[in-house]
């Protein structure tokens, strides 16, 4: 009995192999590669080839700033700079401009701008009544906190930004 089956064993793996083999010769010893990760490149038909690797985009500076804002804590020295900033607002469009305003009332327009490597936004208003101002910031997903520490602003305030749905309302009695 053991004899059969040692016997069926040794037939079965020996017909696998066999079918393994005949199949690699079915395909007349052509083999194909994997793709490489360092060169992916595909035939443009006319025996070149060309290079198909992903390529990164790097996304704009500006576009972590892209949205509405809220000025939810406004730190400052002088308490009459405090109260303005209550109820502030700002929405940065893509194009580099922004609105800006205190609650749902649209007071300003103007042109922002973001140097990278020393983390300063600028900002340039249309209306000279709100100073043009230069901002250090630090910048999470929906959190920002610029911080007066900056070549035109040395104020020494700190406003923490949260990104917003829509623009803020005026508390009742305000």
């Amino acid at each position: 009995m053991k004899n059969i089956l040692f016997c069926s064993t040794l037939l079965l793996s020996l017909c696998l192999l066999a079918a393994c083999q005949d199949d690699q010769a079915g395909n007349s010893g052509k083999t194909e590669t994997p793709p490489t990760e360092t060169s992916p490149v595909e035939s443009a038909g006319n025996g070149a080839t060309v290079d198909v690797s992903p390529t990164h985009i790097k996304a704009s500076d500006i576009a972590p700033f892209i949205g509405l804002w809220s000025y939810a804590k406004p730190v400052c020295r002088d308490i009459a700079r405090q109260n303005y900033y209550e109820g502030r607002r700002i929405q940065y469009e893509g194009d580099g401009t922004f609105t800006y305003g205190k609650y749902t009332d649209q007071t300003n327009t103007g042109r922002y701008s973001f140097v990278a490597e020393d983390k300063i936004l600028n900002l340039d208003f249309t209306e000279e009544k709100d100073t043009d101002m230069d901002w250090k910031t630090m910048h999470g997903v929906d959190v920002m906190i610029w911080v007066g520490n900056a070549k035109v602003n040395n104020s020494g305030d700190q406003i923490q930004l949260k990104r917003v749905p829509e623009r803020p309302s005026k508390p009742v009695g305000k």
